[in-house]
């Protein structure tokens, strides 16, 4: 278990090589954000129904943005949804979990296939 947070934190510290909105492929800036939160004050109450209301293909960075507390749902980015910016409220505050217990390839709790995605101040484990 302790590998698999190694992994993680490995994972995100990449992200944030990506962390800043300035690819030619995705445009300098962010066009859109969309809301998240458990209790319902924004537009959805899942990460995945986030993911799933950006257009597709999509070239534009568009922000996620997650409000604090523990979602638990699988989640997966598409290859016809890149330039999204993945964001919590804090590692300690905002956290995606699930607990699919099979082979890596098919248990991740959270999986993107394109490029041009980044993911910050949040924490992903598999429980």
């Amino acid at each position: 278990m302790p590998g698999l947070f190694i992994f993680i934190a490995l994972l995100l510290s990449s992200c944030t090589v990506l962390s800043t909105a300035t690819d030619q492929t995705c445009g300098n800036k962010v066009v859109n954000t969309i809301f998240v939160d458990l209790a319902g004050s924004g537009k959805h109450r899942t990460v995945q129904s986030a993911i799933d209301s950006v257009p597709e293909p999509n070239s534009q960075w568009i922000k996620i943005k997650i409000k604090g507390g523990v979602y638990v749902e699988k989640v997966e980015i598409p290859l016809t949804k890149p330039c999204i910016i993945v964001e919590g409220e804090g590692q300690r505050v905002t956290t995606i979990t699930y607990n699919a217990h099979a082979a890596t390839d098919v248990s991740s709790t959270f999986t993107s296939h394109p490029s041009h995605v980044v993911v910050r101040n949040l924490t992903i484990m598999v429980t």
